[in-house]
């Protein structure tokens, strides 16, 4: 079994002791910070080296509702303390702990955008072409598909073919797709239930059948895909119904045409 590393650069989840004040009583300079940051990386990484294949090394820099014009970083404390330059030198010291590991950025909705070259996935490109030219140790790039059944998948596919195109791999990384709205769905109750599950599963199934083809066809391009979770029981999402499997992991139509895709019985 292969194991990934989830992650080293994330503005929800770093201590505040981070950025608290120094052993004196002192605010919290950029060096004691990036000190901090060096010595984080370099002790985690460091010890699954050789059992961890890869790292995402940032997660979720980019701010959402941007315009595509700015790389639009949040406003986190990490970006406050240090500068943008930070991400640059977190991917520096990952690949110096562990030369072998491959290294990602990771984020959400960063295809938004693709086709027409604006928002979120305009904003990521910006970000990735100052990490390579900055001589940013980085491998790939993790779009984490959480999607529904009104993604614009023309949008995945142009992101796919852009990240590509800078010479980086892709990764499918929190894949799973909505049967029922995003946040305000939920699993319907009453007597029509079960008609509406079964049509919603059907649709489903259908989309995840379309994003697996893209997916096959830019295969030479694609690193892995890793579902976000095994059934709907304990998905994030659960009362959207977004995983392979059912609430009693009986497998859903999702799963088969999927299955079809891969072994080419499907148009």
């Amino acid at each position: 079994m292969k194991v990934w590393g989830h992650t080293l650069v994330w503005h929800a989840q770093t201590g505040r002791w981070f950025f608290e004040p120094g052993p004196n009583g002192e605010p919290v300079t950029r060096e004691l910070a990036l000190e901090r940051l060096k010595k984080h990386i370099m002790t985690v990484v460091g010890r699954y080296k050789g059992k961890v294949i890869g790292w995402d090394v940032v997660n979720e820099a980019i701010a959402d509702r941007g315009t595509g014009q700015t790389e639009n970083l949040r406003n986190f404390s990490w970006y406050t303390t240090v500068g943008p330059d930070v991400l640059t030198l977190a991917f520096k010291w990952a690949h110096e702990a562990d030369p072998d590991a491959q290294l990602y950025y990771n984020d959400y909705n960063i295809e938004q955008g693709a086709v027409a070259n604006r928002g979120k996935h305009a904003s990521s490109m910006l970000l990735l072409k100052r990490l390579i030219a900055e001589g940013a140790p980085i491998h790939g790039v993790g779009i984490q598909g959480h999607w529904h059944l009104d993604t614009n998948l023309a949008d995945v596919e142009k992101a796919i073919e852009n990240y590509a195109s800078l010479g980086l791999r892709v990764a499918i990384t929190e894949l799973d797709i909505t049967a029922f709205g995003e946040n305000s769905g939920a699993f319907p109750t009453g007597a029509e239930a079960a008609t509406m599950t079964a049509d919603a599963f059907q649709k489903q199934a259908e989309k995840y059948a379309a994003l697996f083809k893209i997916l096959k066809k830019h295969e030479k391009s694609i690193d892995r895909v890793t579902f976000w979770g095994l059934s709907d029981r304990r998905s994030w999402r659960s009362r959207q119904r977004p995983l392979l499997f059912g609430a009693e992991l009986k497998p859903k139509p999702a799963l088969q045409a999927i299955l079809d895709v891969a072994k080419g019985s499907q148009p």
